[in-house]
């Protein structure tokens, strides 16, 4: 790992860092030359790896390869001490939301590239480096292990998501449990009862994993935790994986249809 950046790197970065900041207002080449300039004056500046990245387009060599470089850059700027910061969980140092983004932007490449192994691993290390933010990242990652059929792992996960966030638990962390449940067991009247706690507490997401609604899209769903933000994240992370289990879709729109000619509707609050 890098040593420390002298108080020139520092200073270089910080302007590698303003430049990136200004090319994501720009478009098309005139952003790869900002990008390029930012990586000339530093090439530790994350941004200017993620902005070429996203340039490059999904799914390339080269996109992957700025995802790489990004997460090497961020790595080096956090530095020895700052790794030593983190792992102590008393404070983050500079840059640690960059190399997160980086390590993101890279798993999710990785992913698409069809190497599950190491974007579980790389996931992982995103998870690891900012313990106090683990909600969003912890779903893509359960969602991951479901899908790959680690459940154990994916359990042993849950539980720490749910003891992480224990003052603000709401139906989200249930839909990984039903899942995890109805692939063990399937059916079951606990199983039902776990259900209906999660489509009282939030009646969105349900018909949304099933397709029945439709559900806002993430340009719209906002950054405070509303029905439809939980709504969005669970679609979106754990989707796939209710998807890829047999009969659990057939399971969950069923029992959906049940509840709903017991009780009335399950979204009077659905987005338009």
């Amino acid at each position: 790992m890098a040593r420390k950046l002298s108080r020139r790197g520092e200073r270089a970065l910080e302007a590698a860092c303003a430049l990136a900041s200004r090319a994501w207002d720009a478009e098309g080449e005139e952003q790869v030359a900002l990008a390029r300039q930012a990586l000339a004056m530093s090439p530790l500046c994350v941004e200017a790896h993620v902005l070429l990245a996203k340039h490059a387009g999904k799914g390339t060599p080269e996109a992957l390869a700025h995802w790489r470089r990004a997460v090497g850059a961020g790595a080096a700027a956090i530095g020895p001490a700052g790794f030593r910061e983190i792992a102590s969980g008393r404070s983050l140092p500079p840059y640690v939301g960059e190399y997160i983004r980086a390590l993101i932007g890279l798993a999710e490449a990785l992913r698409e590239k069809g190497d599950a192994v190491e974007a579980l691993e790389t996931m992982l290390r995103a998870f690891d480096a900012d313990p106090s933010d683990e909600y969003a990242i912890g779903f893509v990652l359960l969602g991951w292990l479901i899908e790959d059929g680690q459940d154990v792992e994916a359990a042993v996960l849950l539980t720490r998501l749910i003891r992480a966030d224990e003052e603000e638990t709401g139906p989200e962390w249930t839909w990984g449990m039903a899942l995890l449940d109805f692939r063990a067991s399937g059916d079951s009247e606990e199983l039902r009862a776990i259900l209906s706690d999660a489509v009282e507490a939030n009646g969105l997401i349900g018909p949304a994993l099933t397709g029945a609604a439709p559900i806002a899209d993430e340009a719209t769903v906002g950054l405070e935790r509303t029905d439809a933000m939980d709504a969005f994240l669970v679609v979106d992370s754990l989707g796939a994986a209710w998807r890829k289990t047999p009969g659990a879709i057939e399971w969950l729109a069923e029992r959906l249809s049940e509840m709903e000619r017991a009780g009335g509707p399950l979204t009077p609050d659905a987005p338009d």
